[in-house]
């Protein structure tokens, strides 16, 4: 760890939360204003997506949504792996002041059911592969089921409310800093999980704490392997890359070490977010670091488990750049954390 007496200097305005605040505004609303709509924001299997464009979509979205009476307030229960759709459904309902409810889209009929009574979620976005345990609760959804590629007869295609031509623009709600922004549920190991309530202060809180532990670069790729349900992959793959103005990965499909490595040369990844089981499995893979390119790396961060030292050592050596470690839970997203500016001692 670093030493107490090591002080790295933060910037004007560190972690001053202003009493207004929404964080679609503040990572999404601030770039476009600031000239970023060109940019990458997302890159895919399938291609990619600039700033503008995903802006674009948000908006339709949010609009969709609204017109479906889903606004300041209602809770809506988010069922969907990493994905485009995520991040656009996720943006677009804290946009008009709605709760996105998380939870990993793994969990079956019980679990969704448990989090649909337990959040008094009023509608669901969902993939029609995972659909079936939200169908089988949609009775309980009053505002309706939203699913993208296949929606049946009595749902609403997510598709169609993204293709919303660019005309009106909805407003970004004018929330408190202090207003419930999303709910995000765990996995429930011991015992049925409780709803976690993230406020829109957040995104300045633990964001800025992410851009102090692990600067920046314009030319930053940031991915996690983690499904975005849980708080610290949302946070280091979709929100802040996105506050930060740089691009983030999208890891569609299992996180197996090849898919892992697939993607970091796929994508030219700078920065990965994962947990030590990964490392430790990509590097049993024997002459691994000459099957895949991984020159793009510059560093990756490790959480969930500790890190073990010869771990740390042998992925230093073998790939070439440091694994960071940090620690958090997903009431505080990051307690603290080792990074470029705090060598390992």
């Amino acid at each position: 760890v670093a030493m107490a007496t090591d002080i790295i200097e933060s910037w004007p305005g560190y972690r001053e939360i202003p009493p207004r605040l929404n964080i679609t505004r503040e990572v999404l609303d601030r770039q476009l204003d600031a000239g970023l709509g060109g940019r990458t924001a997302f890159v895919f299997d399938s291609g990619s997506i600039t700033y503008e464009a995903l802006g674009n979509q948000v908006n339709a979205l949010a609009g969709g949504l609204t017109a479906r009476g889903i606004g300041k307030g209602t809770p809506v229960l988010i069922r969907l792996p990493n994905c485009l759709e995520f991040a656009v459904s996720f943006l677009a309902l804290v946009k008009i002041g709605a709760l996105p409810i998380l939870q990993n889209s793994l969990l079956g009929p019980d679990e969704v059911a448990y989090v649909r009574d337990h959040s008094d979620a009023e509608a669901a976005i969902t993939l029609a592969p995972i659909a079936d345990p939200v169908r089988a609760i949609s009775d309980r959804l009053p505002k309706g089921v939203i699913v993208a590629h296949g929606a049946e007869d009595s749902e609403s295609r997510f598709e169609d409310l993204i293709a919303a031509p660019p005309g009106a623009v909805v407003g970004t709600a004018d929330t408190d800093a202090h207003e419930p922004a999303f709910f995000v549920y765990p996995s429930g190991t011991t015992r049925r999980p409780k709803g976690i309530v993230h406020a829109h202060r957040w995104v300045i809180a633990l964001g800025d704490t992410n851009k102090l532990r692990i600067p920046p670069e314009d030319t930053d790729i940031a991915m996690a392997t983690g499904e975005w349900s849980f708080i610290s992959a949302l946070g280091h793959n979709v929100l802040f890359p996105l506050r930060n103005g740089i691009t983030g990965a999208i890891l569609e499909g299992r996180a197996s070490p090849d898919n892992v490595l697939a993607k970091i040369e796929q994508f030219g990844v700078t920065l990965l977010y994962s947990v030590a089981t990964v490392y430790r499995r990509v590097l049993a893979m024997d002459g691994v670091e000459k099957t895949y390119n991984l020159s793009s790396l510059r560093g990756c961060n490790a959480t969930g488990e500790a890190l073990e030292a010869a771990t740390y050592e042998e992925w230093q050596r073998r790939v070439g750049c440091d694994v960071w470690e940090h620690y958090g839970l997903s009431e505080m997203q990051l307690i603290f954390g080792q990074g470029p500016r705090w060598p390992v001692r």
